[in-house]
């Protein structure tokens, strides 16, 4: 039986501490049939240099004249030059299981029906040290999850596995500056879930996702998100009422305004009280954390 191959896809901007931890990963799954693309965003460390001492056949190096400034770009242009029946993303500090390339691509064989799979990710630190498996290990049923995502984004990029011909009729990942937060992959995980259907091969940990405080998802000037789900009517019309989406978004602030109070962040945490009292106004708990905000109670 002959096997699909996999395109693997992977972004790189100042990781060279981690990357060829990263690639080293790819290169030892199980699952032979792969090409990877390592895209370089013009790092200003050693993440070329480290990029070059990873060596296999089925790996395309490419350094970017300039930085793109958002990861999406590179992204992007590396899923115009795959190969593969399916694309696999990774970052270029997280770290993949052995075996994850192959459950997934037999998952998504037998299941023709599923176009879109993710796996569990364990968190770690940026040393490497296990924190916790991400969403408490958590996850909604295969099928239909868009609503669970609308709740909650439980996809990691670096745990994606998605049918070519699936994201070419989905659309690829938004470049759209002003999606901070993370909202462009998780604008992109709704338009894919609106159009079918999502599953996990298993509920085994097959990634590791690195949490490190000095990268650029988890920058300070990162804190305000860009996506507006309820002005976003053709991510959820037809599949949700506005009332239900306003309540879900209330409910999202609610939950950050009162993380970022108790982490002493008071700018972000007035900010979401304040989108809390933008969209009910008559509510008075988005009045009572503006004030805690304000007053820096935590």
């Amino acid at each position: 039986m002959e096997r699909p191959m996999v395109s693997v896809l992977v972004t790189v901007y100042n990781q060279g501490k981690y990357v060829r931890e990263s690639l080293e990963s790819v290169v030892g799954q199980t699952y032979p049939d792969w090409e990877m693309i390592v895209t370089d965003d013009r790092s200003s460390d050693n993440s070329w240099e480290e990029i070059q001492k990873v060596e296999d056949p089925r790996i395309r190096r490419v350094l970017r004249s300039a930085n793109s400034g958002l990861a999406n770009i590179p992204r992007n242009e590396m899923i115009r030059a795959a190969k593969g029946r399916y694309l696999a993303f990774l970052d270029g500090d997280d770290v993949w299981l052995p075996e994850k390339l192959e459950r997934q691509v037999r998952f998504m064989e037998e299941n023709p029906d599923f176009p879109f799979s993710h796996v569990a990710c364990m968190v770690v630190d940026p040393d490497g040290k296990d924190l916790y498996v991400r969403n408490g290990g958590r996850y909604p049923p295969n099928g239909d999850c868009f609503r669970a995502l609308m709740e909650k984004c439980f996809i990691c990029t670096s745990a994606v596995m998605v049918r070519r011909d699936f994201m070419e009729e989905t659309g690829l990942f938004s470049e759209e500056r002003c999606l901070r937060n993370n909202g462009d992959d998780t604008e992109f995980f709704l338009r894919c879930a609106r159009r079918g259907k999502i599953g996990m091969p298993t509920t085994d940990v097959l990634a590791r996702y690195r949490w490190d405080n000095q990268s650029l998802t988890h920058h300070p000037s990162r804190w305000k998100p860009g996506l507006d789900l309820p002005s976003r009517r053709d991510l959820w019309e037809g599949k949700m009422t506005e009332r239900e989406v306003r309540d879900i978004v209330w409910n999202t602030r609610r939950d950050a305004a009162y993380g970022m109070r108790k982490a002493g962040r008071w700018w972000p945490a007035m900010w979401y009280a304040g989108q809390m009292i933008r969209l009910k106004w008559w509510n008075m708990a988005g009045w009572k954390m503006l004030c805690a905000a304000l007053l820096r109670r935590r």
